[in-house]
């Protein structure tokens, strides 16, 4: 008996990161030590990130700041206007005040450390999707 744990709904993640390394290793993470999280998509740019966002409708989209041909704040204000319930996650290596407003302002969920919310990524991912729409 799986406790009632397949009741659950599956949530839908497109991970954003230029570093494929690092793509693959979050993609690990969620897909194989979490039963109700799901990788669908990757995306290496903001651009790609924007067509997938509207081609897979997942859940949550992890992004980095940081990416080539659109840059992640872009990509966030596109995906956030034009496909309302899709949220944002922002995880990213850079600690700024700055880049934590321009992301909110962009439409963002939310703004996580890649090195100090690794452990409590799920639980955010999953917070945020539990959350109401903005």
């Amino acid at each position: 008996m799986d406790n009632g744990a397949s009741w659950k709904r599956t949530i839908r993640i497109l991970l954003v990161f230029e570093q494929e390394v690092l793509r693959t290793a979050l993609r690990h993470r969620l897909d194989t030590e979490e039963a109700d999280l799901e990788v669908v998509g990757e995306a290496g740019d903001g651009k790609t990130a924007v067509h997938l966002a509207g081609e897979l409708k997942p859940d949550v989209v992890l992004m980095d700041v940081a990416l080539p041909i659109m840059s992640g704040i872009v990509a966030t204000r596109q995906i956030t206007a034009s496909y309302p319930g899709v949220r944002v996650l922002i995880l990213s290596l850079h600690d700024d005040e700055r880049l934590v407003r321009a992301m909110g302002s962009a439409g963002a969920s939310n703004y996580l450390i890649l090195d100090r919310d690794w452990d409590t990524l799920p639980k955010e991912i999953r917070d945020v999707v539990a959350s109401p729409s903005p």
